[in-house]
C-alpha cells in the first residue's frame, strides 16, 4: 500500500512510529529510473538486438553501461515512428547514463545517428481522463469527453469541439466539487496548462532519479 503524506517531516516521523513492528513493514517509495526514447530506429535493427548494438558501438558509454553490470540500460517498450520503417525505443537507464546521453544529443544504432530525447513517466489516460495508465489498461466503464466533460461521448464523437465556449475540464470539475475549490475549468482535461495534470506531472516526474533537481 502505497501512503502519501504533505510533508517530509510527517514520512520521517511515521516510519520512526513504525520501527520494530514485525506485523507490519514500510519503507519510503523507491526512485524511479529516467527514461529516454530513440528517434527514427531503422526497422531493420531488430528490437531485441537493440541494447548490444548501443553498447558495441558508443564506446563513450560503454564504461558508463560495463559499471552498471547490463542493469542500466534497458529496452522498455517500442513505439510507432511516422515513417514507416522506423521505430522509436523507449529505454530505462541509470542516472548517469540517462545524463550522458542527452548530453551527447545522438548516439550511433547500426548505420545510423538516432536522436536521444528525455522521456516522461507520466500517463494519461484518453478514456476515463486519468492518470497513470492508458486507454489500453483503462478498467473504466465509461468514456470522458476531454473537451467539454461530458459522460455521454467521448472527444472523437464530441458535438461541441467547434463551439470555443463549451471547453470544460473534468478532472478540475470534479476537484471542485469534491473539495471545494476553484479551479479554472475552461480548458481541456489533457491541457498542459490544467492544474491538476501540472500537479500529477510534477508528483511524477519528483519521483525520478534523474541525478540532479530537474
Amino acid at each position: 500500500m502505497r501512503v502519501e503524506f504533505d510533508n517530509e517531516t510527517q514520512l520521517k516521523d511515521t516510519l520512526t512510529r513504525l520501527q520494530g513492528k514485525s506485523e507490519l513493514k514500510a519503507e519510503p517509495v523507491r526512485k524511479l529510473r529516467p527514461m529516454v526514447i530513440l528517434k527514427g530506429i531503422s526497422k531493420d535493427v531488430p528490437a531485441d538486438d537493440l541494447i548490444q548494438s548501443i553498447i558495441r558501438q558508443n564506446t563513450v558509454l560503454t564504461e558508463l553501461i560495463n559499471n552498471g553490470g547490463g542493469e542500466n540500460l534497458k529496452l522498455r517498450f517500442k513505439r510507432e515512428n511516422r515513417n514507416a520503417n522506423l521505430y522509436n525505443a523507449v529505454l530505462s537507464v541509470e542516472p548517469k547514463l540517462y545524463n550522458k546521453m542527452l548530453d551527447m544529443g545522438r548516439i550511433s544504432v547500426e548505420y545510423q545517428r538516432v536522436h536521444v530525447a528525455s522521456f516522461s513517466p507520466f500517463l494519461q489516460c484518453h478514456k476515463c481522463l486519468q492518470f497513470g495508465h492508458t486507454k489500453l489498461r483503462c478498467t473504466a466503464d465509461q468514456n470522458l469527453c476531454s473537451h467539454c466533460a461530458s459522460t455521454e461521448h467521448d472527444v472523437g464523437k464530441c458535438p461541441n469541439k467547434d463551439k470555443p465556449n463549451s471547453v470544460k475540464c473534468y478532472n478540475c470539475h470534479t476537484h471542485n466539487t469534491r473539495f471545494n475549490t476553484k479551479m479554472d475549468t475552461k480548458h481541456t482535461a489533457n491541457s498542459n496548462t490544467c492544474p491538476r495534470l501540472r500537479a500529477m506531472r510534477e508528483k511524477i516526474n519528483n519521483r525520478v532519479d534523474y541525478g540532479y533537481t530537474p
